[in-house]
Order: C-alpha cells, then sequence, then structure tokens
C-alpha cells in the first residue's frame, strides 16, 4: 500500500512540475528575434517607424503567449511581427534605392552640365580658330593682288609722268576695283550654292559680306584705298568662311558630284580646277578681242552645255573676261557681249536660262598686269563657275 501511494505522489508531482514550464519557442519566433538581431533591423526602424513599432509590439505579444504556455498564440504574433519587420525592411531598400537613384541623377546631370559647358568652349574656340584661318587667307589673296599689281602701278605711273599724283591715284583706284572684283567673284557662287535655304548663320555671314563689299564701294568712291582693302579683306574672310561651311554641309554627296562632273568636262578638252566657290571651268580658244567665240570654243560649250543640263541643281556662273587696254568701260562692253553669246550657246543645248548668270568683268581680273604684252593674250577669257546647290 505504501508502495502504491509513494508512485502516485511522484506522478503527480511530475505532472505538476510539466504544467509549470514555459511552452517551447516555434519557428516563427526564432525566426522573428534573428531578422530583428540582424544589421538591417536599424533600416527598417529608418524607413516605416509605424510598422518597425508594430512588429515590436508582436514580437513582445509572442514572448508574452509563450510565457503564458499559449504556443499557437505566440506563433500567429510571431509571424504577423516577421511580416511587419520585412514590410518595413521592403520600404527601406526602396527609399534607400530611390536616393541612390536620386544621387546618379544629380552627378549624371552635373556630368552633363560639364561637358555642354566643354563643348561650348570648344565651339568658341574652333569659331576663333576658323576666323583667324579665314582672315589669313583673305590677307594671303589681297596680297599677291598687290604684288601682281605692283608692276602694273609702275608702268601707269611711268606713263603719266607729268602729273605723278594722278599716275598714282589711277593706278590705286585699279588696284582697289581688281581686289573689289575678288571679292564679288566669291559672293556670286556664295549666293548661288545657299540657294533659298533660311540658315540663320550663314545668311547672317552672307550679310556681313555684302555690308564690307558696299562699304569697300563706298571707300573707293571716297579714294580711301586703304580702307578699301580693309574691307575687302573682312569680305573675303566672311565669305570663305561661308563657302567652307556650305562645302562642309555638302559632304561626300558635293564631292562625288564636282568630281563626276570635273571628269565629264575634262573630256571635252576645257581646262577645269577646283576652287573654295566650285569648279571653274576655262574654255579653249582666245575669243580675240570680239564678241565671237571662235570655231572650237564654240563646239566645246555645246558639249559642256549637253552635260550641264542633266544636272537641274546646278547653277551656271558665267565670267568674261578682256584684255582690251582701252579701258574699263569697252572691257566691259566686249566682255557683256561674249558672256551673253555663252548663255546663248548653252541654253541652245538644253541647259535652262534660269540657272545661269552672266558676270561680265572687263579688264578688272587679269591674269597678268594690265601693260604687260602678254597682258591682253592671257587675261581675255571666258570662265564658268559651276555651283551645287547644297541641301540645307
Amino acid at each position: 500500500m505504501a508502495l502504491h501511494w509513494g508512485v502516485r505522489f511522484s506522478g503527480a508531482l511530475i505532472l505538476g512540475l510539466l504544467s509549470c514550464a514555459p511552452a517551447s519557442k516555434g519557428p516563427a519566433l526564432s525566426d522573428l528575434e534573428s531578422a530583428w538581431s540582424a544589421p538591417y533591423a536599424g533600416l527598417a526602424s529608418k524607413a516605416s517607424e509605424d510598422l518597425y513599432s508594430e512588429a515590436k509590439a508582436r514580437l513582445d505579444a509572442s514572448r508574452k503567449a509563450l510565457i503564458d504556455r499559449n504556443a499557437d498564440e505566440s506563433e500567429r504574433q510571431a509571424a504577423l511581427g516577421l511580416i511587419l519587420l520585412k514590410t518595413a525592411l521592403a520600404q527601406a531598400r526602396i527609399l534607400e534605392a530611390g536616393k541612390r537613384y536620386e544621387e546618379a541623377e544629380a552627378r549624371k546631370a552635373a556630368a552633363e552640365e560639364e561637358t555642354r559647358q566643354a563643348e561650348t568652349l570648344r565651339a568658341e574656340t574652333d569659331e576663333k580658330l576658323e576666323r583667324a584661318v579665314y582672315e589669313n587667307l583673305a590677307r594671303g589673296i589681297l596680297e599677291k593682288e598687290r604684288e601682281r599689281s605692283a608692276a602694273d602701278e609702275t608702268r601707269r605711273a611711268k606713263a603719266l609722268p607729268k602729273d605723278e599724283a594722278e599716275a598714282r591715284e589711277t593706278a590705286a583706284r585699279l588696284l582697289s576695283r581688281q581686289i573689289i572684283t575678288e571679292l564679288e567673284m566669291r559672293i556670286n557662287p556664295a549666293k548661288a550654292m545657299l540657294g533659298t535655304a533660311e540658315d540663320a548663320e550663314m545668311r547672317k555671314l552672307l550679310d556681313e559680306t555684302g555690308f564690307h563689299l558696299a562699304k569697300a564701294g563706298e571707300a573707293l568712291t571716297a579714294k580711301n584705298h586703304d580702307l578699301v582693302h580693309a574691307e575687302v579683306q573682312a569680305g573675303i574672310a566672311s565669305v570663305e568662311r561661308l563657302l567652307a561651311s556650305l562645302r562642309k554641309r555638302g559632304g561626300a554627296d558635293l564631292e562625288r558630284a564636282e568630281d563626276a562632273m570635273a571628269a565629264s568636262i575634262g573630256d571635252t578638252g576645257a581646262e577645269v580646277r577646283r576652287e573654295s566657290r566650285g569648279l571653274v571651268v576655262t574654255l579653249p580658244g582666245r575669243p580675240k578681242g570680239t564678241a565671237k567665240l571662235d570655231r572650237k570654243g564654240k563646239e566645246t560649250l555645246d558639249g559642256i552645255g549637253r552635260i550641264l543640263a542633266s544636272q537641274p541643281t546646278l547653277r551656271i556662273l558665267v565670267e568674261s573676261f578682256s584684255g582690251t587696254p582701252t579701258g574699263p568701260a569697252a572691257g566691259v562692253k566686249a566682255a557683256l557681249a561674249r558672256s551673253n553669246e555663252v548663255s546663248s550657246v548653252l541654253a541652245a543645248a538644253g541647259v535652262k536660262l534660269e540657272t545661269i548668270q552672266s558676270t561680265p568683268y572687263g579688264t578688272e581680273s587679269p591674269m597678268v598686269p594690265c601693260g604687260d604684252p602678254k597682258a591682253a593674250r592671257s587675261s581675255e577669257r571666258i570662265e564658268l563657275v559651276l555651283v551645287f546647290v547644297v541641301s540645307l
């Protein structure tokens, strides 16, 4: 009997002790406690204080339920707490990613601004260098014109020894007219190449060139030949920049078109050379002081006309020069009659008249100085300037 009651007492004692022990920790609570001690828990608190506080409350509730031996409630509270903590962490990561994105965008904007400033500086530097190049080119052109006319000035001064001052003025005026002609011979091709395109920058260069040409004319009237030279130099610099810009816009297509045209015209026997203003074709045969082309010149021009008629975007500038030493008026009259005949021959070959522009330059652009025995023979010539209209 005593043994029986001892066994019953020991079993009750064990059951009592077991009932007083806390419930075992479930997996959800373990995961929540692990997550709570992880380094990113601090980020979650910054992302959403409400979610973080609610997750902390669920953790505390889970632990209390465990102490109260309510394992199911402990797991439920821990699972909810884990969801809240992970949600807060996700928001933290989104905020951090947004911050990094904003910083990256700020760095990108700063880099783009630096690039823009660098491009602006490079463009300004390129423009200054380009302007300097064409100003030097203009000075070189005028210097060649002065050298070419120096001998002519000496001869004219000797021809009028009775009035040295008048002789010098006549020579200076002739030189001024010649360099103005050099500018005019560049403006017409630039206008033709530009066509009707409305490009503000190029129109500005063309207007600048026209302004300098007008000022040079005024200076010539006032007998201020130094100012004529200065204005023409500035005008040539502007028009050469314009021609270079147009040729750059035309690119490889323009070069190929000019190469093909030069090869075709070269087969006719005419002399072809490329200048900044376009292809310059010198007709063979000498006009010999008359308004009529010789047979060779007509045959060559007819062949050239048939080639030009197939080019709708081409503009033809007819330039006629005279070597007649009888004065500018007589030279221009002969050159005008000759350029009109050239236009007629081209039209008969199929070239549209509206694509032809005739300009008689008379004696104002001699190949060698007037007074030289070779002047009349060398300077009397007909040239076609062929200009392709550039598409802008």
